[in-house]
């Protein structure tokens, strides 16, 4: 996609950039582990279809993920995640054009590189052509509300459904994406239980909660 054409679609949503910044955002969460030290990953795609319009922290889709370094096999538990996060996920446009509002009134917050990055990764989601009848790719920032919001800058998640499959590709700097596949859960018994579910587990080491045993009759 040339600059200019990447240019005209940024300027096109630039009304769209909330006026301000909902709430004050913290330096980068120390707590999000090297990306070799990841052992297992959760994450559940929730959807809220009764949005008025999308704002940067309220997005149609978000994606909740734990992240865990044991080695031995177990069962995930939030009290066991070495970090717990969110990604409100967006039109590629939207999503450049607020960090490029965000970017002017917090002069640190990237670095010409880390923008740069930003930029790269936008630009390759926008020449994704989507299959026929399946929504567009969209991308969000990772973060954490742990004691307090945290960006963790150049964490990103690409959203992508296909006709057979739906992933998430996070996006740790310029390494290859950890991608987890997406699947509908076996019963969704609420409405604010995810709509798809999936972990990243290359040493299968998620195991599935052990049931109790029923008490024999006398």
């Amino acid at each position: 996609m040339s600059e200019d054409l990447f240019a005209k679609l940024v300027a096109e949503v630039e009304g769209e950039a909330p006026a301000q910044v909902v709430e004050q955002i913290l330096p980068d969460d120390p707590l999000f582990p090297p990306k070799d030290s990841i052992t297992l990953m959760t994450a559940n795609l929730f959807e809220n279809t009764h949005l008025p319009r999308e704002l940067w922290m309220q997005a149609r889709h978000a994606l909740n993920i734990q992240v865990f370094d044991r080695r031995e096999p177990f069962t995930p538990d939030a009290r066991l995640a070495v970090f717990t996060g969110t990604v409100q996920l967006h039109t590629p446009e939207f999503f450049s054009s607020y960090l490029e509002h965000y970017r002017g009134r917090h002069k640190d917050a990237l670095s010409n590189e880390a923008w740069q990055y930003y930029k790269n990764l936008t630009h390759q989601t926008l020449d994704i052509q989507p299959d026929p009848g399946c929504p567009a790719p969209k991308l969000g920032q990772l973060y954490s509300k742990t004691n307090g919001t945290h960006y963790v800058w150049n964490h990103i998640v690409r959203l992508q459904w296909t006709t057979y499959a739906t992933f998430a590709e996070l996006f740790c700097d310029d390494e290859e994406p950890i991608v987890i596949d997406l699947t509908e859960p076996a019963q969704k018994n609420h409405e604010n239980e995810p709509i798809l579910r999936g972990r990243y587990d290359p040493h299968t080491l998620w195991r599935r909660k052990t049931q109790k045993k029923k008490a024999k009759t006398p």
